[in-house]
């Protein structure tokens, strides 16, 4: 697969890899409903070993921030939706087997079973918001309606999937994005925890597409830019571009001190003391003055995130490739 464009790979990722990991995953997926705990399962881990190879980054990159570069998100969205399908065709194939044990198993929820699977796909739909309007239903909740009442209230509740989708995707922003504190500060004074969300947050861009059936392709991953070209841009994207910002050390752990190698030795080591973040590195290192003369039709705006938004990313490759030789011409090493 080594000729195959990055978008490609993912794909191949999503169509060969992850069926295999949620197969039966409409049964057992329901002790991975809440998303802290299937972030940390091992099927989960694989997909984020293999983003870490097609993108080509380490394992210090933050893992929202990988999945959410390579639009391809965490398996548990999928198997979330493929809960709540499952659970939409039980309720309507009256008749079969496994219609008359799905309602078996509403009566041991409905008995107070909290080991059984109804009862941790509804609670876990009445945490999060998941059902319909008018719908609800508290698993949790006893009331006097006989136990019929109760089995045929609950077998008649339907998720539309637009739906489970909607709330997947701020279920995601909530919990993995903006709990992250000062998110939406400017990077530069931000807490150290969490710096790279935030960074990417503010400064690259976050996709509205992260939790999408429709998968939504970055154009600096299609087949029509060189790999190494893309790779390159993709590891100043994500934080794990070669610049002192990234580099985790204990001779350079504070901020402040992963300062440019180039601005401190201007005048005799009296230049500029900034750290070299990305920001500094597009727009106000001096050493790539001639890189944006040859591309003035980027610098059009000051904002890191409009400019890595320009509509031709082949140009925008070529940018930080011309940025990568003059990098290793200076010897410039993090």
């Amino acid at each position: 697969i080594g000729n195959m464009s990055i978008e490609t790979k993912i794909r191949m990722g999503n169509i060969m890899v992850r069926p295999v990991a949620s197969f039966g995953c409409q049964i057992w997926g329901a002790n991975f409903l809440e998303l802290n705990k299937a972030l940390h399962c091992c099927l989960e881990s694989v997909h984020t070993r293999y983003l870490r190879m097609v993108l080509g980054v380490g394992s210090k990159v933050d893992q929202d921030v990988l999945r959410v570069e390579a639009c391809s998100p965490a398996y548990h969205s999928h198997w979330v939706t493929c809960i709540f399908n499952f659970w939409n065709e039980l309720s309507t194939s009256e008749g079969m087997m496994a219609h008359d044990a799905w309602k078996d198993d509403i009566v041991l929820m409905l008995l107070g079973c909290k080991r059984c699977w109804c009862y941790q796909v509804l609670s876990y739909a009445h945490k999060n918001v998941f059902f319909p309007e008018g719908s609800g239903f508290n698993p949790d909740v006893r009331n006097g309606d006989r136990l019929e009442g109760k089995v045929a209230r609950v077998a008649s509740i339907i998720f539309p999937q637009p739906l489970v989708i909607e709330k997947l995707n701020k279920l995601y922003q909530r919990q993995r994005w903006m709990s992250v504190q000062g998110i939406h500060n400017p990077p530069r004074t931000a807490p150290s925890l969490g710096y790279a969300r935030i960074r990417y947050w503010n400064w690259i861009g976050v996709s509205d597409d992260y939790v999408c059936k429709k998968r939504v392709y970055g154009s600096h991953l299609c087949a029509s830019v060189c790999n190494a070209g893309a790779i390159n841009f993709i590891r100043f994207r994500v934080g794990a571009g070669q610049i002192r910002v990234n580099y985790i050390n204990f001779e350079f752990s504070a901020r402040v001190e992963r300062v440019c190698d180039h601005c401190r030795s201007l005048n005799n080591g009296a230049g500029t003391t900034e750290c070299e973040d990305e920001y500094h590195v597009v727009f106000q290192c001096p050493l790539y003055a001639e890189c944006r003369d040859k591309y003035t039709q980027l610098f059009v705006t000051d904002d890191l995130k409009k400019f890595l938004e320009y509509r031709d990313k082949k140009v925008l490759v070529d940018f930080f490739w011309n940025i990568r030789k003059v990098r290793r011409g200076k010897a410039l090493l993090c």
